[in-house]
């Protein structure tokens, strides 16, 4: 393995222009700053990343993502339809941008994400030698994404081992009964590009291990109510500072 100096690591930052719940989302003002500026500026602030891009078909998010200091790939318009999925999105930023070990994905749509966040994801993926790390949070309701951890951190999707074959059955399923469920939560997927690269489907690879973080911090702005809900967090932090 590398040693941890030699390690090249970038964070690909997805900004669609043509964002459908939300309009603009990427650019919407959250408390001051553009959405975009939050995650760019917690992935600057990393000590393990080595590159920050972001890419989009966008020339105003292009031209706001330079000024908040993300170098920027533009996006073919192949890539930027409704159904693009994000693995084909990174992939063509890795073929304009090669020399990398590591690309953690970091999605503009997480603004609570922090950058001790963002490392500690990082060193459990070198650490462990896995093919991937993604970001998960308790899970407080029943998902397609439900998941349980093992001692290693190692994911294992309930779903895919239990779900189906036990509700068809209707046999009671032993998830209901595990004291700690998770849930995936978007924030953060960092795999080896070695891997993503060979990948298929979706950004991670068979060997995923997980980073838990809290609930707050794993809001994933999807829609208008999301973002009510990021303004009235922001509100109370300011509330708290000012407190303090």
């Amino acid at each position: 393995m590398e040693t941890e100096n030699a390690a090249q690591i970038i964070a690909i930052i997805p900004a669609r222009g043509n964002s459908k719940r939300v309009k603009r989302k990427n650019l919407r003002i959250l408390a001051g700053k553009p959405l975009i500026a939050y995650t760019i500026q917690q992935a600057l602030l990393s000590n393990r990343i080595t590159k920050t891009v972001v890419s989009t078909e966008d020339d105003e998010i292009a031209e706001v993502s330079r000024q908040y200091g993300a170098e920027v790939v533009i996006r073919p318009v192949e890539l930027v339809q409704d159904i693009t999925p994000t693995l084909p999105v990174m992939q063509h930023v890795l073929r304009n941008i090669e020399g990398f070990d590591y690309a953690i994905l970091l999605q503009p749509t997480s603004p609570f994400r922090t950058v001790e966040d963002i490392d500690k994801a990082l060193k459990i993926l070198r650490d462990t030698g896995a093919d991937s790390v993604a970001s998960v949070c308790e899970l407080d309701y029943l998902s397609l994404w439900m998941l349980k951890i093992d001692n290693e951190k190692r994911i294992k999707f309930c779903i895919e081992e239990e779900f189906i074959s036990r509700v068809a059955s209707r046999k009671p399923c032993s998830y209901l009964e595990s004291p700690k469920l998770y849930r995936v939560n978007a924030a953060i997927y960092a795999t080896k590009v070695s891997v993503l690269m060979q990948l298929k489907d979706f950004v991670i690879g068979k060997d995923t291990r997980a980073y838990t973080m809290s609930k707050e911090r794993s809001l994933d702005i999807d829609d208008e109510f999301d973002f009510k809900i990021a303004e009235a967090i922001m509100k109370e932090r300011k509330h708290s500072r000012n407190r303090s």
